[in-house]
């Protein structure tokens, strides 16, 4: 099964993206999961969180947030922002922990968010996989993982600005859970040209890029899915 969700050319900047690149994080190991806004501590509650779902969690707990190819933070009155732990270098905002902001309503993130990165778009097929292949992959000595269990396994073909691949190189969604969504966020089926994949990454290629001003790449990973 083949599917795919590209623009006719990519572009540097674009304010609606064609997909995204999901990473997760675990709010119950402590490290990633507070900010301050002048004299309040927001702190999400412990748990396993998709990239875009630090928006929704921190909005509940009062501190509006968007996603929209950057994060943006608001609070009531014009405060600092201090990154506590490392949440607001996962969304963006600052570089370091600890680092603080300038006084402001609105905080804006400057980069991409390494857990939440925008797509031009993707390319994604099914890949047959059985014992013998697996052990092939092995003995050729391929970086690739093992699968076990009722899974599907995904060739996907990421296309991304550079920005995009800056955010990607911080490595937390290069390994580990992650989601791929384009177009919709439904599971992805035969009736859609979109839809959305989430599993575990098996492998990643080196970068694609596009031109020699490397203003976009090619990135190839491979997923392992679980069946429902």
């Amino acid at each position: 099964m083949d599917s795919h969700f590209l623009p006719q050319r990519p572009v540097k900047s674009f304010a609606t993206q064609a997909g995204w690149l999901y990473g997760w994080v675990d709010t119950s190991v402590p490290g990633h999961r507070a900010i301050a806004i002048g004299a309040t501590v927001y702190t999400i509650p412990s748990g396993y969180y998709r990239g875009d779902e630090i928006a929704t969690e921190l909005t509940a707990l009062g501190a509006t947030t968007t996603l929209d190819a950057r994060f943006e933070v608001e609070a009531p009155g014009s405060n600092t922002l201090t990154s506590t732990d490392r949440l607001a270098v996962l969304m963006g905002l600052t570089t370091r922990a600890g680092q603080q902001l300038a006084s402001a309503v609105k905080h804006a993130a400057e980069v991409y968010s390494p857990v939440a990165i925008p797509l031009h778009g993707a390319i994604w097929t099914q890949v047959t996989v059985d014992v013998d292949d697996v052990h092939a992959m092995s003995r050729q000595r391929r970086v690739s993982g093992y699968c076990w269990g009722a899974v599907r396994v995904w060739d996907v073909e990421l296309l991304m600005p550079t920005e995009s691949f800056e955010a990607f190189q911080f490595g937390w969604c290069s390994k580990g859970k992650v989601t791929i969504v384009c177009a919709t966020d439904a599971p992805m089926s035969s009736s859609q040209t979109g839809g959305r994949i989430e599993g575990t990454v098996l492998s990643v290629s080196r970068p694609e890029w596009l031109s020699e001003g490397e203003t976009g790449c090619i990135v190839r990973m491979r997923i392992a899915e679980a069946t429902p």
